[in-house]
């Protein structure tokens, strides 16, 4: 095989083993936020949902508190602090397995939905929220009668990765993102 068949077929190879890595614009800002804990009063980003990647491709869903229990059952002695291990953990520079971060029931995993992940690489972000969402009372929403329950988990993923946190209001119903 010659050496540029030899690179082509590396390239390709890469290429088509690629994830979301490069689309990933979590802030160290937002990371700082995520990888403080103290014993005191609860923080506000306690039950925000963050999402990993799992060594299956697939994508957990988890919280900052969850990761903190993984950290120090597996990776305190492999990072200096918790905010390197969660940025990496973010950043998708690390994998895992479910078994591994499912520390308790609440820890769910999914697929990303090929109908979501088109319209997010072939449309601008801008385009993509207004896809998905809608504006009420100065705030980016989740539009439920645009977005089947299968589309759902990858949504709020590809609003995460751009930097969006994603509050839940349980009362009303409603799904809303605010920059961290």
């Amino acid at each position: 095989m010659s050496s540029f068949k030899k690179t082509l077929f590396i390239c390709i190879f890469f290429f088509s083993c690629s994830n979301y890595k490069s689309d990933i614009k979590v802030t160290e800002s937002t990371i700082n936020k995520l990888s403080i804990i103290s014993d005191g009063i609860p923080s506000i980003y306690s039950t925000s949902p963050i999402y990993i990647l799992l060594i299956n491709k697939r994508i957990a869903v988890t919280t900052r508190l969850n990761m903190f229990i993984v950290f120090n059952k597996n990776y305190k002695h492999i990072y200096v602090s918790f905010k390197d291990f969660l940025r990496d953990a973010i950043l998708q520079k690390i994998s895992f397995t479910l078994t591994e971060v499912k520390v308790n029931p609440y820890v769910d995993s999914f697929s990303i939905n090929k109908k979501v992940e088109n319209n997010y690489k072939s449309i601008d972000f801008i385009e993509f929220k207004k896809t998905y969402c809608h504006i009420s009372s100065n705030t980016l929403c989740l539009d439920r009668k645009k977005t089947n329950p299968n589309e759902l988990p990858s949504v709020l993923y590809f609003l995460f990765i751009n930097n969006y946190q994603i509050r839940n209001d349980d009362v009303v119903g409603t799904i809303c993102f605010t920059d961290w």
